[in-house]
Formats: structure tokens, sequence, C-alpha cells
């Protein structure tokens, strides 16, 4: 790849930032020498205030000692003075994408050698190290030397934005600093997230739960309730949501503001109110990072740390909202608040963009969820209040009024009175209203009787459009009460406002369930005011472990055993799941996952058609590998698929048309869990032979089973 071709073809993005330099971010000017410290200088993780700036200045030669001719001068610099270092990583100036970094890109690439080195220095670093391989080093490359010259991104030929990634370098790789992160202690709890898939320790933590409940099989539990708490306890805090996702809970004592937040963004005349306010020595805007100190968030979650943060706007706060999280800017919004309740808020809308990078559940709001009612209430309401002024006026009117002169100085103030005008409407539409109606009605029937009859038809006219403002009105607050309650059991909203629970209750971290915590049930499937959906449950994946009756304990073995999701303890038997795989992976293990759902059928009946059976097929019952194209070390299982009399043998089995998780309780021979469809089979590709008790059988990447005409609808 040619540099010089390559950077030509780019599209820079500026970056806009601002002139403060109050504070020196990576390193000091005197440690960046030579293009090892150059590239560190990029991705060091501090920042320091500058007590006093580096000097450089001309001195004469001669003054050094040396010999010269006259007017020579040598550029002598004097090391700048420094406070303290403040380490974080978003305080890298690649990260940051600050002036100092454009400053630095100017002098950087002023030098075409220095861009070669470059270029030869990241084209070194061994693709095989770096997630994402040679077209990911490219698109490293490009960036970080786009972001050395101050730009935020490149935009590559093919369309694509390359943005630099320090974190996605692995340690033999990284320049000095990047794996300057440090994270919690286990089992310190003050704060909890709520984590899933994306994490980057998930895998770990999730390893962590499936060793804890195969471990949970040898127990006995009084309810699955206490088994799925005991997991959570056992693993740290992984559970299984509502929904059917893994998640984990993220906890640490060490959850605060940081220092120089408060320092700069509490509230005058207040001594622990805070709020995010402009900050002349910062010279970008202010991220979460600035904010808050929460490393095992950041450790899970990267990319947090650069989502801004910024006031909530004032006319959101006039309806009590004290929090935003905007996804399409990756922006969280706070209102002034005391710092535990700042801390609670902040937190919330930390869970809705956690749940955003992972792609789950949404926050939402009442607004969402609230039907033209409303409006049409309002427009109606506005309506009487015309009509009723106007009516009441025209009334009290000498000069309009066809029976001023009947009313008596008494009826006069009653139909001059704006509390009467309100009660006189509504004392004939048949409400249900707090006031004594009968009594009303006596009071005002008297001074109607003397209406003249065009009057008493425009008095008329205007109780039919009272009755109709009630009527909406109570139909609006019905909805209103409605899209609050879908707003309050949106997963997301719920999950949000439990974090602020658990901040605020830390006693409950890693203990109990995050479900046995919340303030209420979440509502899945709903649609916002458009019908499009809010939340819903995909259909889920689900693990299967086939338990034979002989691993139950003694005298509570059901006959033939059950299937068992091993993460709930859930009873599957019996169920016709849509879409079911079972596989041997490459370490010899099996696997079965079904999709979590329980259909009318599965299959399909007719000619063509016959039973299929599936079960597990160990070398020690007696068979062996004659040869193979695959690496079968490990695998001493295999897949025994029969049909039609004959038993096919696989390395995975996929069910297209679905499959009833079968017990054979009265069967002679084991095993009696037997996956069972209608259909026929097709086979994959042939990757080995098996000798079963002296019979040779070919073995296939892959059996299919599907109804005639399933796999082209397929395709």
């Amino acid at each position: 790849m040619g540099s010089k071709t390559f950077l030509q073809d780019m599209e820079l993005q500026e970056v806009d930032d601002a002139d403060d330099t109050v504070y020196e971010y990576g390193l000091p000017e005197e440690e960046e020498g030579g293009f090892i410290g150059t590239l560190s200088n990029l991705v060091a993780p501090a920042r320091r205030e500058v007590i006093k700036a580096p000097e450089e200045k001309q001195v004469p030669l001669e003054e050094l000692g040396m010999d010269s001719i006259p007017g020579e001068t040598m550029t002598v610099k004097t090391p700048g003075e420094y406070g303290p270092v403040e380490t974080d990583f978003s305080y890298a100036p690649i990260v940051r994408g600050a002036k100092s970094v454009l400053d630095y890109g100017k002098k950087l690439f002023s030098d075409r050698q220095t861009q070669e080195d470059t270029v030869q220095a990241l084209k070194a670093a061994p693709a095989a190290a770096v997630e994402g391989g040679g077209k990911f080093l490219e698109d490293q490359m490009a960036a970080a030397m786009g972001m050395s010259a101050g730009y935020s991104s490149v935009n590559r030929p093919d369309g694509e934005v390359a943005r630099f990634d320090p974190l996605a370098f692995t340690g033999a790789v990284a320049p000095a600093g990047i794996a300057a992160v440090s994270s919690a202690k286990a089992g310190e709890t003050v704060l909890g997230i709520f984590g899933s898939t994306m994490g980057m320790g998930s895998k770990k933590r999730f390893a962590k739960f499936t060793e804890e409940v195969e471990n949970a099989d040898d127990l006995q539990f009084d309810t699955p309730e206490a088994r799925e708490e005991y997991l959570f306890q056992k693993s740290k805090g992984v559970f299984v949501d509502e929904a059917g996702d893994p998640r984990f809970e993220i906890a640490t004592k060490d959850v605060d503001l940081l220092p120089y937040f408060k320092r700069r963004n509490v509230v005058e005349g207040t001594s622990d109110t805070y709020e995010v306010a402009t900050d002349p020595t910062m010279r970008t805007e202010t991220v979460l990072a600035d904010v808050l100190k929460f490393d095992e968030l950041f450790k899970e979650y990267p990319a947090l740390k650069s989502y801004r943060v910024v006031p909530l706007p004032e006319e959101d706060m006039l309806d009590g909202t004290r929090g935003i999280f905007y996804p399409s800017t990756t922006t969280l919004a706070v209102a002034p608040l005391e710092r535990k309740e700042f801390l609670s808020v902040l937190l919330h809308e930390v869970q809705h963009a956690v749940d955003d990078l992972e792609g789950l559940q949404s926050g939402s709001n009442p607004e969402m969820f609230a039907t033209n009612i409303m409006k049409e209430a309002d427009f109606k309401y506005e309506q009487l209040t015309a009509e009723r002024n106007n009516f009441f006026s025209f009334l009290t009117d000498k000069e309009t009024s066809d029976s001023f002169d009947k009313y008596t100085p008494d009826e006069l103030e009653i139909l001059k009175s704006k509390e009467h005008r309100k009660l006189m409407p509504i004392a004939f539409s048949g409400a249900d209203f707090a006031e004594p109606l009968g009594e009303l009605r006596d009071l005002y029937s008297p001074i109607i009787a003397k209406m003249a009859d065009w009057e008493k038809k425009t008095f008329d006219n205007l109780v039919q459009t009272q009755k109709e403002s009630i009527e909406l009105s109570d139909l609006a607050n019905t909805d209103s009460k409605e899209a609050f309650r879908k707003y309050r059991g949106t997963p997301g909203e719920v999950d949000a406002r439990n974090v602020q629970k658990r901040f605020l209750n830390p006693e409950l971290q890693l203990s109990s369930l995050p479900k046995n915590t919340a303030d209420t049930d979440k509502l899945f499937n709903l649609r916002n005011k458009r019908g499009d959906k809010v939340s819903s449950v995909s259909e889920k994946t689900i693990p299967v472990f086939p338990k034979p009756e002989r691993m139950f304990p003694e005298g509570e073995r059901p006959k033939g055993g059950k299937y068992l999701n091993p993460i709930t303890g859930d009873d599957l038997t019996g169920m016709n799941v849509p879409n079911a795989n079972i596989k041997i992976n490459p370490d010899g293990k099996p696997s079965f996952t079904v999709t979590n759902q329980n259909v009318d059928s599965v299959g399909t009946v007719g000619k063509g058609n016959t039973q299929i059976k599936t079960n597990l097929f160990k070398s020690k019952a007696g068979w062996k590998w004659k040869e193979s194209s695959v690496d079968t070390d490990n695998i001493n299982t295999v897949i025994s698929v029969t049909h039609k009399g004959k038993h096919y043998y696989t390395l995975e089995t996929d069910f297209s048309k679905g499959v009833t998780l079968k017990n054979y309780p009265e069967s002679k021979t084991e095993p009696k869990l037997r996956p069972t469809v209608q259909g026929q089979v097709k086979m994959g590709n042939r990757i080995g032979t098996i000798s079963v008790r002296g019979v040779e059988h070919p073995v296939y990447d892959k059996v299919v089973t599907f109804a005639k005409g399933g796999l082209m609808a397929r395709r």
C-alpha cells in the first residue's frame, strides 16, 4: 500500500476544538522525542495542569563556549512545570482530537520522512495481534495519521468511515500507556449497571456462570427462583433477564463524581450540588470520563468514555425531567442536582446508553404512547372556554342581552362571576362533580327561565359542548394513565430505575436478583402511538440439557428423565420448538439449542415424510474413527439420526422445521430422551468414517431435517 496514494484518496473531517491551553494532554513536549515518543503522546492517558509553559530561546553559540561565526545561535529549551498527573484514557490526545494534536500534527507531518516512518511503523504491527487483521490496520494507519493531523475521522474511498481506536490494539502492539486502565476489586459493591454480551469481559463472566450452572445440578433448591438467586450470587452478578437475555451486574465501590468535575461544577452558593457547566479550561466538550469515576464500567464499555455530557435544557426541566439520553448523538443531559441525586440520574441515563450499545431494550417517555385524544380534549376545552366567555359576556351586556332587565342584582352578580360561569353549564351536563349539583341547578334554574328563547338555545348548546369536553377529558385522563403505565413498564425504564434503587441500597448488589428489586413488571411487545415496536421479546435461543433419569436424586427421578433449561432450570419436556440445533463442537462437547417458543405443531405429515429420531452416540458404546478430513482428536461423540430404519451419523443436526422434545419413558433402550419430528433428511458433506462394531459408516458435517419443499422455502 503506497502511503501517498492512500492518503490522497481520503476525505478528512475537521476537529472543532477550543483554544484554551491550561492543561497539557498526553506527554509533556520534552518527552515526545522521536517517532515512538510522538506516537506514545497520541495515546498517553494523562493530563496535567501547566504551571509554567516550556520556553525556547535563541542563545548565541559563543555564550555556550562553542566556536562559531558571529550571530550563530542554538535553540535552548527550558522544560515546563506541571501539576500532578491525572490519569484517564479519555485524556489521550488521539481520543480527544484536541487542539494540541492539531498543533502536533502540523509539526509531525511537515516532514516527509516522518510520514514514511509512521507508515512503516504501523505496517510493522503484526496483523494477527489486532482484531480485524490487515484491513483493520490499514484503517487504523489512515485514521491515526488523520487524527494526528487534527482530523476526527477518515472517509475511505469505499465510503466507510475509519476512526482510530487505541483500545483495539493488544499489549504487544500498543504504544506506551494504552494498558493504563484500572479495574475494581472483585466483590466490592455500591452501584449496579446491567451489562450484556457486548461487555469486554462478558465471555469470562458467562463462562463462570456456566460453570456454576453445572455445579448447581448436584444441588437441590426449594424453588426455581432460589436456584436463580444462588447462581446470581455464585457467579458474582450474572443472570438471565425476563426477555431471556444473558446479563451481568457491574459493581464497584469507587463510583463517584471526579474531583476535577466537582471542583469546577459545584453550583455557586452550595457545597454539594452540581451542574454540567461550560469549563473554559477544557479543550473539548465534557465527556462521561470527565465526570464519572467508574473504572469497571469503562473497562467493560470503553466507548462510553467519549459520550458527551451536557446541561439539561431548561424547557425539559419545567416538566420535572431530570435527565435524558440522546442515542443519535450519544449524549447524556443532566439537570443541576445534589451529588447523590446527580449520580443517580446520570446512572439512570448511563443504563440507557449501555442498553443502546447492546442493542437490547430502549428507554421511553409517556408521550411515545399518548394518542391524539389529549389534543382533542385540549381543543374541545379551548372551544368551550371561548363559547362560554362569549355567551356570558353577551348575556350581561345591557346593549346586547334581550333579558338583562329581567335579572335581579344578585342574579346579575352570579352571571358575571367567573366561578359561576364555569359551574352553570356543568350543573346541567350530567357530570359527576364534587360540587352539590342539585343545589346549583336550583340556584341557576330561575335565572335560565328568564332568558330569551334564543339565549336558552345557545345555553343548551353550551351545555352540550361541556358534556363533550368532560367526556374527552375523561378519555384523555385514562389515556394519560395508560401512557404512563406503558412508560413505567418499558423494560429499559424498569432497569434504569432499578439501577437507581440499587445505587441507593448497596446491600442489594450481587445478592438480590434484579427482577426482585424492580418497582414494576416489564411490559413486552409495546408499540408507540405510531405502531412502532418499543420493546419486544424476540425469539430467543436457549440451551437444552436432556437430563436422563439416572442423574436425578433417588426417589425424585422422573421416568425417562427431562429436557431442562440449564440456566433457569425450567422443564422443557414435550415442547414443540420451531427451530433446534444439536452440534458437536471442536472440543468434543455437545451443544443443544432451541428457539424458546412452544408452537402447535412441527414437521410435516403425509407421503414421503416419516419419523426422525436423534440421540448422542458416544465412542464408549462401541465405535471408533477410521479416517476423517477434520481434526477429531477431541471428538468422542457423534449424533445419530434414525430415519426409515437407518442410522446416519453427523457432527451437527439442524431441525429446520422444528422438533418435539420427546420422552419415551417406556422404551426398553437408552436414551429415552430423543428429539423427534416427521419429515425428511438431507445429508451434508462427508467428513469421515467410523466403525461401529466392525461395520463402517460415513460421518457427515451436517444433517438437516426438513419437510418436502422446506429447504427451498428457506433459501
